[in-house]
């Protein structure tokens, strides 16, 4: 199931992943008591967590009272400001398989909807077992059940913003399946925002198997992303002996033996800003050149040997409806003068205007 939003009410929609990259800690309160709607809305958002094997161990206590909240401000050393929220909401488990982890789901999602409602919250870890032993005894918990944490709630400040928190590089933290590049890669971040990245590859969509074409090539970069995570820039190259030609393709009797051949230099910049919470926009530009090697003069009838270039723009402009849906527009100008990307050179033996491109094509989808 998607969800298009983490509030439900029509003044509060807040798109999700918006809730989620916004949310900050929140440690100092309004005095606003917090209406029973938004407190039923906190607790059904833990409700309808997940849990393993669906167990839903948990036990949400909700504390209003002043006195009460003001003591556990006296034992809980590490969550003092417990005392100046007008409410907390403690997370207790029984006969839980995982207790932190199921515990954790439904914090997650507790704090999520508080923070569509204007909420905030700092869990409070109770340590000392001394302290966990009290604060189990005042709000009067069976020894046998586990108390995890006690959530604070209250209307966060005026003026408070959220977002804007440095983030680790997504390179640092999220991979994906084999790279088209056989050989290796280094990356050293500079910073939070700024990374850079190089090594070493042996050609194209090719591997080892086909060292024959004695590929050699240099693949770097460098990657930047703004501290409130809405703007990206990234600039790659790779540049090198592209190969011998090598044939790779045995019953192949006819155009070139391979794409990889001579000296490259391939460099493509791509730069994606979040204009708003659904709008995003994507402007990649790319350029080829390809010094060939081979010398040798063509069967009459046949194009010579030549070097190649090739280059492009793309604009994308998506919008997204949800988690699950979103509709977006491209526009690219491609041009390939020497027929060497979009069609291998020289494959249309005889008719050179077969190989060349230049287009311009927009398309739209969902």
């Amino acid at each position: 199931m998607c969800l298009r939003y983490c509030g439900t009410r029509e003044a509060n929609n807040v798109d999700v992943f918006e809730c989620i990259r916004s949310r900050r800690t929140v440690r100092n309160f309004r005095p606003d008591a917090v209406p029973d709607e938004v407190v039923t809305r906190i607790l059904q958002a833990g409700r309808w967590a997940p849990s393993s094997s669906n167990s839903q161990p948990w036990h949400f206590i909700v504390i209003k009272n002043r006195a009460t909240l003001k003591s556990l401000s006296e034992v809980a050393s590490q969550g003092t400001f417990i005392g100046d929220a007008p409410m907390a909401i403690a997370i207790v488990m029984e006969e839980a398989p995982r207790p932190d982890l199921d515990a954790g789901r439904a914090l997650q999602q507790m704090e999520l909807v508080a923070w569509s409602e204007g909420l905030g919250t700092c869990f409070i870890g109770l340590r000392d077992p001394k302290q966990m032993t009290r604060v189990k005894e005042m709000l009067e918990i069976p020894e046998a059940m586990e108390l995890i944490t006690l959530l604070p709630f209250g209307y966060r400040e005026e003026g408070f913003k959220g977002g804007g928190v440095a983030r680790k590089p997504m390179s640092e933290m999220a991979y994906g399946e084999r790279f088209t590049h056989t050989g290796f890669l280094a990356e050293w971040s500079y910073s939070d925002q700024l990374t850079f990245y190089g090594g070493w590859t042996d050609g194209w969509d090719e591997g080892f198997q086909f060292g024959a074409n004695h590929s050699s090539t240099f693949l770097g970069g460098v990657m930047w992303n703004s501290a409130d995570e809405r703007t990206a820039v990234a600039w790659t190259v790779n540049t090198g002996d592209w190969g011998k030609g090598a044939n790779i393709h045995p019953n192949q009797t006819t155009g070139p033996t391979t794409m990889s051949e001579g000296r490259l230099y391939a460099q493509s910049l791509v730069v994606q800003q979040q204009i708003a919470s659904n709008w995003t926009y994507v402007f990649q530009t790319d350029y080829g050149y390809n010094t060939t090697q081979d010398t040798t003069p063509a069967p009459p009838g046949s194009p010579n040997p030549e070097n190649t270039q090739w280059y492009g723009v793309n604009n994308y402009l998506f919008y997204n409806f949800n988690c699950c849906w979103s509709a977006g527009l491209r526009a690219e100008w491609f041009a390939d003068p020497n027929g060497a990307r979009v069609d291998r050179a020289g494959l249309n033996t005889g008719t050179q205007a077969l190989d060349r491109a230049n287009y311009f094509e927009i398309t739209a989808g969902a």
